[in-house]
């Protein structure tokens, strides 16, 4: 039977690793993929197997998706963060199998609440604060200020001290324009116990037996590390790296102990955790959806589609022998992005490790900034090398000019 991939969109915009993976799905599956969308630039669709489709409000989405058989449908995603809770009303109203508590998904204080009931061990001290207010602080210093529905790092700011607090607060304002600029109006915030260990993110599938199947670990790097004032992580770097640090059947423990809390279901998990001076790993956020870079990144790094999460029976053997990193450039300064450094980008190229390196045109002579102020980054660069010694010394390399490649003024 003809299946279908259903992606909901607020804005139909063509990226080419998205691209890749559907028709992918086609070739091997004959999965064909509709875009559900309210915003589109029209343009004639030449790939197979992949058709997008408007649609005006909620209602008249889920009256389009009810005219397909539910037997057809092969899943429903979204890549947008501010539609992950109506795509999960969805799944409800369609009679398939979803998340129980599927509030979470756009509120971490709602994920540090539940899983302090269940398994506090599993979590980190927080508290809500409403930056309108003059409310005591229980939290001790340092700790962390972030809005619990934000994404990519947006607000998330250090707080050595109450002053560093006063500061934050005093651009609220800001805060809130920039937040509504990125659909997140309706936005509360948390402080947070401070953990200053590694942080690892993986991604995983759980179907609706409660099995759930991951992809290989990734350790973050914060670019704080870099002497810059910001928590954005700057550089991605794959298992192999670290592999002699990580306890698999302790992860598995402890991915089956969220499953439990929340009774998720037919939906991919991004998981960020911390290992702290005991061993103890600690969640920091959840999140369901799966955008562009996971999708890039198993594409380009390990020859696989995310999308074979979702119907797989089976572990799946990732060939993880090389040594991988991607990072992503962020301004120092809050200033205008004039062009990027030709002579650095040339070094950068002839690394042994070099992979590919990423430009976001479009950014050119627009503000940038860090990830704290609700600004993203402006371009990428993978390396990827077996030999370690090589991949280490491209790495130094990089972390070394990290600073001069973005020409700002």
């Amino acid at each position: 039977m003809e299946k279908y991939l259903i992606n909901v969109v607020w804005e139909y915009v063509f990226f080419g690793y998205r691209q890749h993976c559907f028709e992918d799905l086609f070739k091997r599956k004959n999965i064909k993929t509709i875009v559900f969308c309210q915003i589109w630039e029209k343009k004639e669709v030449k790939e197979k197997g992949y058709e997008i489709r408007k649609y005006k409000d909620f209602e008249d989405l889920k009256r389009q998706l009810f005219e397909i058989w539910k037997q057809k449908i092969f899943y429903i995603n979204t890549f947008d963060e501010k539609l992950i809770l109506e795509v999960n009303i969805l799944k409800k109203e369609l009679w398939f199998a979803f998340t129980e508590k599927f509030e979470i998904f756009r509120n971490k204080d709602l994920q540090r609440k539940y899983l302090f009931e269940k398994f506090p061990e599993t979590t980190v001290r927080f508290q809500e604060i409403d930056l309108e207010k003059n409310e005591k602080i229980i939290i001790d210093f340092p700790c962390m200020i972030k809005p619990t529905s934000s994404a990519q790092s947006s607000g998330v700011a250090f707080l050595k001290d109450f002053e560093d607090f006063l500061k934050y607060k005093k651009n609220y304002k800001n805060l809130k324009k920039s937040l509504k600029d990125r659909w997140y109006e309706k936005n509360k915030f948390i402080l947070e116990e401070f953990i200053d260990w590694e942080m690892f993110t993986f991604t995983y599938f759980v179907n609706s037996n409660w099995d759930f199947f991951w992809t290989p670990l990734v350790k973050v790097d914060w670019i704080k590390d870099l002497w810059i004032d910001d928590f954005s992580n700057y550089v991605r770097i794959s298992e192999k790296y670290f592999e002699q640090q990580i306890d698999k059947q302790k992860i598995n423990d402890f991915v089956r102990k969220h499953i439990k809390t929340f009774w998720i279901k037919n939906t991919f998990v991004h998981h960020d955790f911390k290992i702290n001076s005991k061993w103890e790993l600690k969640t920091i956020e959840l999140n369901w959806r799966i955008w562009g870079y996971r999708l890039e990144l198993n594409q380009e790094v390990y020859d696989f589609n995310l999308f074979d999460l979702i119907d797989t029976k089976k572990e799946i053997k990732f060939k993880t022998d090389f040594y991988f990193a991607t990072f992503v450039f962020y301004s120092e300064k809050k200033w205008i992005l004039k062009s990027y450094n030709k002579e650095l980008e040339t070094k950068f190229r002839e690394m042994k490790s070099f992979l590919n390196l990423r430009k976001i045109a479009w950014k050119i002579w627009k503000m940038t900034w860090l990830a704290k102020d609700w600004f993203s980054s402006n371009s990428s660069l993978k390396i990827k090398n077996k030999n370690r010694e090589e991949f280490e010394k491209d790495f130094d390399f990089i972390k070394k000019n990290y600073k001069n490649f973005l020409i700002v003024e």
